[in-house]
């Protein structure tokens, strides 16, 4: 027994030079140039996942960007004058709006001035702080609301929680549930507030899902709204969401006929 313990000894004695070498061998078929300590290689190899992953959401056919719901137009009408298409806007009674802290700061803009000002108006919200577009989208009490038909449009106010996220995600987001409002409600149209956050992305991925005509960019309008501390939110004391709101009801007004603004 002793001495088979022994020749098992000397047989792995005898096989280890032949394990290094083999080991070289396969180390000189691997070896890289210059050595890259593990965090960047993890930092290049997420990069580069990030980037086909993202590449491959924009052009994965079952997901596809959301589209307005055509206007009827007739030929004769294609060459109409600018009084001419006054006349043909659809009227603008009832808004649905979802959003997150922004969202609850229009609301109660709303109630205190808004309301009594613009009376031919009627807004529902949908509104709560913290929340996202991932948060609005299995939001079934939203959702049966949105496909009772009852509004003409819908305005989104999200964004403001989601910006840090990376590149493909937000896309993602974004562009999921807005097609998540047109699978509900095909006829209804969207347009889009962004908060003014430090992620130039946030805006160009709703331009670029849902149009630039229904992008309503707070960067825009940026010297016209007080905004608080974290340059983000109006500021409610200098009546911020208030001076928002007509901002957003000029947009609207380029598209629609709202009566009380006449």
């Amino acid at each position: 027994m002793l001495r088979f313990k022994h020749f098992i000894i000397i047989l792995i004695i005898l096989f280890i030079p032949w394990l290094n070498a083999l080991y070289s061998w396969e180390a000189d078929k691997l070896r890289v140039s210059e050595y890259i300590p593990p965090n960047k290689c993890v930092q290049i190899v997420k990069m580069e996942i990030y980037e086909k992953n993202f590449i491959a959401m924009k052009t994965k056919p079952d997901i596809q960007n959301y589209i307005q719901p055509k206007k009827e137009e007739k030929k004769s009408e294609k060459k109409v004058s600018e009084e001419k298409k006054e006349e043909l806007k659809k009227p603008l009674r009832k808004i649905l709006i979802v959003g997150d802290s922004l969202g609850e700061g229009l609301y109660l803009a709303y109630y205190k001035r808004i309301k009594k000002e613009d009376k031919c108006l009627k807004v529902k919200f949908f509104v709560k702080h913290s929340t996202t577009t991932r948060t609005w989208r299995r939001n079934k009490a939203f959702l049966k609301e949105l496909a009772s038909g009852k509004y003409d449009l819908v305005l989104v106010v999200l964004g403001a929680n989601e910006f840090a996220m990376d590149k493909t995600s937000l896309y993602y987001n974004i562009n999921k549930f807005l097609i998540e409002i047109r699978k509900t409600n095909p006829e209804v149209e969207v347009f889009w507030i962004v908060p003014a956050v430090p992620n130039k992305y946030l805006r160009k991925y709703v331009e670029e899902c849902l149009g630039k005509d229904y992008t309503i960019a707070m960067d825009d309008f940026i010297n016209e709204i007080p905004l608080s501390k974290d340059k983000i939110h109006p500021d409610i004391k200098k009546n911020g969401y208030t001076k928002l709101w007509h901002i957003v009801l000029n947009k609207l007004a380029e598209y629609r006929e709202i009566d009380c603004l006449k």
